[in-house]
C-alpha cells in the first residue's frame, strides 16, 4: 500500500464528441482509447468516472479516474492515471462536501506489474478520514483481478472478480478495504456484478461479457447467479444459464429482483430468486446487455448496446421490470457501447460507454419516452427528439409509415419502406408531438415523434 500523488490533468478534448439524441446526452469528459466501464455521482454536479486500458500488458497505456465538477457538461480532471491499469467498478457516497476529494469511494480493477506481464487485483480507496494518507492504492494478491465492488458501509464491503486462470473470487473486508480476504471460489465464472440487499443478503452474478485489448468481445458459453444468505460466507446457486453469460443484478428489495444476460435476456424475481420469469423486452434483437441499475422510485433501467456496434441502449421499466422499453438509442457518433449505468436518485444517471460518458438530468424522460409496446417490438426510432432526420429501424420491409398530428391528421403523407432502416425528414414540422403511424398486416400502431 502506497500513497499515490494526484496530479490534475486537465482532458484536451472540450467539445462533446458522442451525438446528443433525446433525453440522455454527453458532455466534454472524453477519452481516445478508452473504455469507460463505471459512474458514481456525489451530487448533480459532481461524479468520479473510471475506465480501463485498451491494452493492459502496455506501459504507454492507462487506466484512469476522471472527475466532473459540472455534471459531465464541460472539461473534466483526470487525477489518477498509472500505465498498465484496468479499472473496471466504483461505489462509495457523497462525503462532507460533494467533491470528489472530500467523498469516500473504492475504485477496482488490475494492474500489471513493472517487470512481468503479472496482473495484480488493485483497490484503490479515497478515505478522507484516513489522514495523512487519504488517498491509496491496495494490491490484494497476485494472477488475479477485480470486476466488481459493492461496498455496505465504510467498513464493509465485496469485491468480485478472477484468477488469471478463469476461476471467480469473492473478496470481503471488515475494515475499510484496508485487506481483503477471499471467501470463496467458482470454478470456471468469472464474478462480473454484485450487490448487497442487505448486511447478509447479496447476488452476484457471473461471465459478464467483456471488450478485450484487440477491440473483440468476450462472450462465455456459460453463468450463474449466486445468492447468500450469510453475509457471504457462503453462495450458492440459484439460477444458470447456457450458451450466455450473466451481465447484470438489481434487486429493489430482498425478494424482488433482476438479472440480465449477455444475449440480451432479462429474468424477474419475486421471491429472492427462487424463481425466475423471463422480461418482454420491446426492442428487436440481437443486442448485448451489460447492467441494471434501479433509482428510489422504483423505475429500472438497462445498459447495452448492438454487437455490430450500430446502436448504444438503454431500456426502462417501470413495472418492477415485468416489462421493458426503449429509453434511449443512438446509432451515430461514438458511445455506441455502452457497458454499465448509474443513478445517483430518481433524476439524475450517468451511462459510462466507450471513449465518453452519457448522462441524464430527468430520470431519461420516462413519462414522454415509452413508446407503443406493439410497435416497439418491431421499430425503433431515433433520435427523438430531432430537429430534423429520423431513422427508423423495422423488424420487416414494407411497412406503410405516415406521421400525424395529435389531432390525427397527416403532416407526413403515407410511404412504404422498402427495406429495413429508412430515414424521415422532419425539418419542415412546427416543435411538438407527434405520432409515427405503422401499418403492419394485422393492423396499426404508432410510436411517439418529438420535433425539437
Amino acid at each position: 500500500m502506497r500513497s499515490n500523488v494526484h496530479i490534475p490533468l486537465t482532458i484536451i478534448a472540450s467539445i462533446a464528441l458522442c451525438t446528443a439524441h433525446g433525453q440522455w446526452v454527453t458532455g466534454s469528459v472524453f477519452a481516445s482509447s478508452q473504455q469507460f466501464s463505471a459512474a458514481l455521482a456525489f451530487d448533480a454536479n459532481n461524479a468520479i468516472f473510471v475506465n480501463g486500458s485498451t491494452d493492459p500488458w502496455n506501459l504507454n497505456f492507462e487506466g484512469q479516474i476522471v472527475a466532473t465538477t459540472s455534471g459531465n457538461l464541460s472539461q473534466g480532471t483526470v487525477f489518477y492515471y498509472p500505465a498498465g491499469t484496468v479499472l473496471e467498478d466504483v461505489d462509495g457516497w457523497p462525503g462532507t462536501t460533494p467533491l470528489y476529494s472530500d467523498s469516500p469511494y473504492w475504485v477496482v480493477g488490475s494492474r500489471r506489474t513493472m517487470t512481468n506481464q503479472i496482473r495484480r487485483s488493485l483497490v484503490v480507496r479515497n478515505d478522507p478520514n484516513a489522514l495523512p494518507n487519504t488517498f491509496t492504492e491496495i494490491f490484494t494478491g497476485t494472477n488475479r483481478y477485480y470486476r466488481c465492488v459493492d461496498m455496505l458501509d465504510a467498513q464493509h464491503g465485496f469485491c468480485g472478480g478472477a484468477s488469471t486462470t478463469g476461476d471467480g473470487l469473492i473478496d470481503r473486508t471488515t475494515d475499510g478495504g484496508l485487506t481483503w480476504q477471499q471467501t470463496d471460489t467458482f470454478p470456471g465464472q468469472v464474478i462480473s456484478r454484485l450487490r448487497f440487499v442487505d448486511a447478509q443478503t447479496g447476488f452476484a452474478v457471473s461471465n459478464g461479457s467483456h471488450w478485450n485489448a484487440n477491440s473483440t468481445i468476450d462472450l462465455p458459453d456459460s453463468g450463474h447467479v449466486y445468492r447468500t444468505t450469510d453475509g457471504g460466507g457462503t453462495w450458492q446457486v440459484v439460477l444458470s444459464a447456457s450458451g450466455t453469460g450473466f451481465s447484470g443484478v438489481c434487486f429493489t428489495d430482498a425478494m424482488h429482483g433482476c438479472v440480465s444476460r449477455n444475449d440480451g435476456v432479462i429474468l424477474r424475481t419475486t421471491d429472492g430468486g427462487d424463481n425466475w420469469t423471463q422480461a418482454t423486452i420491446n426492442l428487436p434483437p440481437p443486442f448485448l446487455l451489460t447492467a441494471i441499475a434501479g433509482t428510489p422510485n422504483g423505475a429500472l433501467y438497462a445498459s447495452g448496446y448492438r454487437v455490430d456496434n450500430s446502436g448504444a441502449i438503454i431500456l426502462a421499466s417501470v413495472d418492477g421490470g415485468a416489462s421493458w422499453q426503449v429509453n434511449h438509442y443512438a446509432s451515430t457518433g461514438v458511445g455506441r457501447r455502452i457497458n454499465n449505468i448509474h443513478f445517483l436518485n430518481d433524476q439524475v444517471g450517468y451511462a459510462p460507454a466507450w471513449t465518453c460518458v452519457w448522462r441524464t438530468g430527468n430520470g431519461g424522460n420516462l413519462t414522454t419516452a415509452i413508446p407503443d409496446a406493439e410497435a416497439n417490438a418491431h421499430a425503433v426510432l431515433y433520435p427523438n427528439p430531432s430537429m430534423d432526420l429520423v431513422t427508423l429501424e423495422v423488424t420487416r420491409p414494407e411497412v406503410e409509415v405516415e406521421v400525424l398530428d395529435l389531432q390525427g391528421r397527416t403532416v407526413i403523407a403515407r410511404s412504404r419502406t422498402s427495406g429495413l432502416r429508412s430515414t424521415i425528414d422532419v425539418s419542415t414540422l412546427a416543435p411538438g408531438n407527434y405520432r409515427l403511424m405503422l401499418k403492419w398486416p394485422a393492423g396499426a400502431s404508432t410510436l411517439p415523434l418529438n420535433k425539437l
